[in-house]
């Protein structure tokens, strides 16, 4: 019933759908019921800006209760954070390493779907690059650096 609520509420009324996703999440569904809630929960919490919700609740998914694809969102998830919200580059590289790791990343080696082993290898590059460089400044639009 959460679920069927959350999926109506999630409309327009991002705060209430939140709620009612975390409910269905908290009664203890796993496997399949995790991933079709994980999700569309942490669209809603990064829509809503509640980044520390969605790292807190990344953490405290158990990653072998969830199906294969569900575990590399979780992971590149957890990489985007530690990019561009802590900016900690090496965390993201030790995570999108573990993401790479995965038996079923490893066994798409022809023509992968979007989204997973190639796009985790760009991640993973570019995080490489940027350990490397440091935080550079960044150019704003009207040609002044700034550094956030």
């Amino acid at each position: 019933m959460c679920l069927a609520l959350a999926r109506w509420e999630a409309q327009g009324r991002l705060a209430q759908a939140a709620a009612l996703y975390r409910s269905a999440l908290d009664t203890g569904i796993g496997g399949e019921g995790q991933a079709f809630v994980l999700p569309p929960l942490v669209r809603i919490y990064r829509r809503l800006g509640r980044w520390d919700e969605i790292e807190r609740l990344l953490a405290e998914t158990p990653e072998r209760s969830l199906p294969p694809r569900c575990r590399v969102e979780a992971l590149v998830e957890l990489a985007k954070l530690k990019e561009h919200r802590h900016r900690d580059f090496v965390a993201a590289q030790a995570l999108t390493r573990e993401a790479l790791s995965l038996p079923e990343v490893v066994a798409l080696r022809t023509r992968p779907p979007a989204g997973t082993r190639e796009a985790l290898e760009r991640r993973l590059l570019r995080l490489r690059r940027r350990a490397e460089a440091g935080s550079r400044p960044r150019r704003a639009p009207g040609g002044v650096f700034r550094t956030c």
